[in-house]
């Protein structure tokens, strides 16, 4: 008789609670849509002060509420 040896299966390799969670989220679309749109408003707030460098508390209401000119070479 001969004796034939076999090689051992691998043992299956376990996944981390994140590695599951990272598989499921990458295999559904609407969580990737979701997740982009988050990515770019963190970005947004995070560049905010070079988007708009302007202070919204500095605005000049009074010019905003005073009532219209007309224009000099308007009809009328």
């Amino acid at each position: 008789m001969t004796t034939v040896i076999t090689a051992l299966p691998k043992p299956a390799r376990s996944r981390s609670t994140i590695h599951i969670a990272a598989r499921r989220l990458r295999r559904h679309k609407a969580a990737m849509v979701s997740l982009v749109v988050i990515v770019l408003l963190v970005i947004m707030a995070v560049f905010a002060p070079w988007i708009a460098p302007y202070d919204p508390n500095k605005q000049d209401m009074l010019g905003f509420y005073s009532p219209q000119r007309k224009a000099p070479a308007g009809p009328g």
